[in-house]
């Protein structure tokens, strides 16, 4: 004989699934913490209008300085992400730093999704070709791959990336469950527009990474990888791909044994480290 239909259990399937959904997404946007500082980058808020749309972001630091840092945040996530960063003092003296809200999230438009990694790139591009002098690209989890794809159409606006706990291999970015339980109507019916933007993002990455993968091994400047081996996000397995394709000269590995995703957080200082390195041109030389 047949069950009965569950309404309680449906959505105790619907709760879970939307918890995971947050949880594969990396939850960025609800990391961030508001400071004084930041209202002072805030002040300094631009937004660049382009063939692909308007992208926002918070700049903060000297303008005249020899060397930029452009943040890329994850999904869901925007440029208050990276707070500490555009505080930072130490980086503020001898750097300009520029976060952004990607197409899709915080202030940029479209504010629907755009799942091409190629979109995000030509947006992100307009804001770079404006600012002169060295470009160093860091990118959390989804920046990663957005940034592979700035480095093979606008090879010449990338000077040097820093790719932490980010996903690379298509293998591991197939569709969950849960992904598909959220792009359902009643999935849409119970999850934020972050989640509905990162959800479709999700949804595409498998196809967008196989489309980049050429473009690792072509990637000549230095390049710093930061992966925990716990991460249960972007999964380690990533670390080994970029390790058969990005050039080994030019190639720097800091694997750690734990720190899960979210290391722009709990290896605040770790990443200012490896960024000074960049900058400074130490970055080559693997451990």
């Amino acid at each position: 004989m047949r069950r009965p239909f569950s309404w309680k259990k449906w959505f105790k399937w619907c709760v879970l699934g939307t918890f995971l959904l947050f949880v594969s997404c990396g939850a960025g946007l609800f990391l961030s913490l508001p400071t004084q500082e930041m209202a002072q980058a805030s002040r300094a808020a631009r937004a660049l209008k382009g063939e692909g749309g308007e992208v926002h972001f918070l700049r903060s630091g000297a303008p005249e300085a020899s060397t930029t840092f452009f943040l890329v945040h994850g999904t869901p996530g925007e440029s208050a992400n990276w707070g500490a960063y555009l505080a930072d003092e130490s980086l503020k003296s001898d750097y300009q730093v520029i976060a952004f809200d990607r197409l899709g999230f915080g202030k940029s438009k479209p504010e629907e999704a755009v799942p091409q990694l190629a979109h995000h790139a030509k947006a992100l591009a307009e804001v770079a070709k404006q600012v002169p002098g060295r470009k160093i690209w860091v990118g959390h989890s989804y920046g990663v791959p957005v940034i592979g794809r700035v480095a093979a159409d606008f090879p010449g606006l990338v000077d040097g990336a820093l790719l932490i706990a980010g996903p690379a291999d298509p293998e591991l970015t197939r569709k969950t469950w849960y992904q598909a339980l959220a792009a359902t109507s009643l999935g849409q019916s119970v999850i934020s527009r972050d989640l509905k933007t990162a959800n479709v993002e999700m949804l595409s990455l498998s196809g967008e990474l196989e489309i980049i993968e050429p473009f690792w091994a072509r990637m000549k400047v230095p390049v710093t990888v930061l992966h925990a081996e716990d991460d249960v996000l972007a999964k380690y397995g990533s670390v080994s791909f970029l390790q058969e394709r990005l050039p080994e000269k030019t190639t720097r590995y800091r694997l750690l044994e734990e720190g899960n995703h979210f290391l722009i957080w709990s290896h605040y200082d770790l990443v200012l480290e490896e960024m000074r390195l960049l900058a400074e041109g130490k970055g080559r030389e693997n451990d």
